[in-house]
């Protein structure tokens, strides 16, 4: 498991191709910590402890930097022109919305949890965490009872202030910040057409089935549909095993595939069923 301040590092290399991203995003990783302080990400399911909020949030970010490097695609223009991720003017832009967008898509769990300290209790509009914190000394969160599963994603925009500079919007653009808060309402939605919600919403789940394997397993998960169809590849006598030029070899409670040949097997079957990997 990397690091906090390894993760941090990553992020701003892959940032640092532009000084002023690069500044830009020190500058707002500060305001983030500052707006989420130690709180977690979940009451018992994944990023639990103290600071799994944080964490997990800087997980979904470099997961989503680092896969926009490779994503070619592009945004339509409403006057009918392309705008490309790779475009030399706009390519930073995105990269730093890609970078935002990841960054705070969990933002409106604040809302779900109760924060007290002092006879008071903490409003995620009025202030940032860690202030309230400063000024009540030993706050105690815990998770509401009528919290809905999901609601998170569509208030997510609402704290977007603690965390969003003039400088930021000035250098994002329009365009970019007004895509920004449509993708932090829909980064977990699976049916979302927007290429950025896409990245961020494979950011989330990457990060959720790092810190519980068990989840990846899951039938509905994206591993456990490639699990499931090396299974049936190999009952239909399609993928070999353990022989000369088998996909598969397993020793024990070991198993190895051979990449690409076994993912490009377990893609073409799943294509088959409409399902993307």
């Amino acid at each position: 498991m990397q690091s906090v301040e390894t993760m941090t590092e990553r992020m701003l290399y892959w940032l640092s191709l532009n000084t002023q991203v690069r500044a830009l995003a020190e500058r707002l990783l500060e305001r983030f910590a500052v707006t989420v302080g130690d709180l977690p990400a979940s009451a018992a399911h994944h990023h639990a402890e103290p600071g799994g909020l944080y964490r997990h949030s800087l997980e979904v970010a470099l997961k989503a930097l680092e896969e926009f490097e490779g994503n070619i695609a592009m945004e339509l223009r409403s006057d009918g022109s392309v705008d490309s991720f790779r475009s030399s003017h706009n390519r930073p832009r995105w990269q730093y919305a890609t970078f935002i967008a990841a960054l705070c898509h969990d933002l409106g769990k604040l809302f779900e949890l109760e924060v007290r300290g002092k006879g008071e209790t903490w409003c995620p509009l009025d202030e940032p965490y860690a202030e309230f914190g400063r000024r009540t000394k030993t706050p105690v969160a815990s998770w509401r009872p009528d919290r809905q599963h999901g609601a998170h994603a569509y208030v997510s925009g609402f704290l977007i202030h603690h965390v969003l500079s003039r400088q930021d919007i000035a250098f994002m653009g329009l365009p970019r910040v007004l895509h920004l808060g449509s993708c932090l309402a829909d980064a977990h939605s699976k049916e979302s057409a927007s290429a950025l919600s896409q990245m961020v919403s494979r950011g989330d789940q990457a990060s959720v089935e790092q810190a519980q394997p068990a989840i990846a397993v899951q039938p509905d998960s994206k591993v456990g549909r490639l699990l499931q169809t090396f299974q049936e590849l190999i009952a239909n006598g399609e993928m070999g095993v353990n022989g000369p030029g088998a996909q598969v070899y397993v020793e024990g409670d070991k198993a190895a595939v051979v990449v690409p040949i076994s993912i490009a097997m377990a893609r073409d079957r799943l294509a088959a069923k409409r399902i993307v990997l």
